[in-house]
Parts: structure tokens; sequence; C-alpha cells
């Protein structure tokens, strides 16, 4: 399948699930020693209204690391606590040039319960990172 044809199936699912209630975010991460194999995933974690306390919301484990269409990209899915899963998404992976294990990719969120304040956590071989410093709004 062509370049074109993948990201017009991307935008007609993304659009589609715009109209069903879901407001897909973009969410930027850069991962430094991405290719130490350290990291299995992140965490995205919402503000809870009632505790006043950040709670885990969704999960995106790293499927690994491809090049459909020639293009190095890291695949993931979605798992959220409320029990909704994604199918597998393909993100595009920009290398720093002064430090090629160093990445930055912008992960797909659909956001199925409204707006709210997050933070990130990363996950894997050495346990699980504290919250991100900067919060996240949508």
């Amino acid at each position: 399948m062509n370049r074109f044809v993948r990201c017009g199936v991307v935008v007609l699912v993304l659009c589609g699930i715009s109209l069903v209630g879901c407001a897909p975010k973009r969410i930027w991460l850069q991962i430094a020693g991405f290719d130490d194999g350290l990291i299995d995933g992140v965490w995205l974690w919402r503000l809870s209204q009632e505790s006043g306390t950040y709670e885990r919301a969704c999960r995106f484990p790293f499927a690994g690391v491809g090049a459909p269409g020639n293009v190095e990209s890291l695949a993931y899915v979605q798992e959220c606590e409320d029990g909704a899963v994604s199918g597998q998404f393909y993100v595009p992976i920009r290398r720093s040039q002064i430090r090629p294990d160093t990445v930055t990719v912008g992960l797909w969120y659909l956001n199925w319960s409204g707006a709210g304040a997050f933070k990130i956590s990363s996950y894997g071989l050495n346990g699980e990172t504290a919250l991100s410093g900067s919060t996240l709004q949508f």
C-alpha cells in the first residue's frame, strides 16, 4: 500500500473517531537512550477531580520499531484503564542529529473521557519513572 493511501486511511480513521465522541490528541515525547531497549512504553496519568491526585488513565506499550514505507516508525497500542484498547498505530521516529539514540515521537491518544490535565511516566526494564514535570491539557 503506498504512503498516500496509508495516510488517507489514517485520516479517515481519525475523522471517524472524532465523529463518535473521541478527540484524538498528539502527545510528543522525547526519549533519551531509546536504542538501549530499556523503555517498554509510557503511562498517561489523568488528574482526578475527586481525589486531586494523578491516576493511571492509559498505557502505551511499545510493540517494536519497523520501517513501513521506508520510514523508521514506532508501533504501539493504547490500553486504557476503562478497558478500551486501540488498534496498532505506527508513528515516525525523529532522531536527534547530535544524539541519534534520542528520539522524538508523537503518539496519538484517543481521548474518550473528555478534557483534563495529564502527565506521563515511562516504564521498562529499570522500573517506572516519576511523573513528568510538565502537564498536558486536552
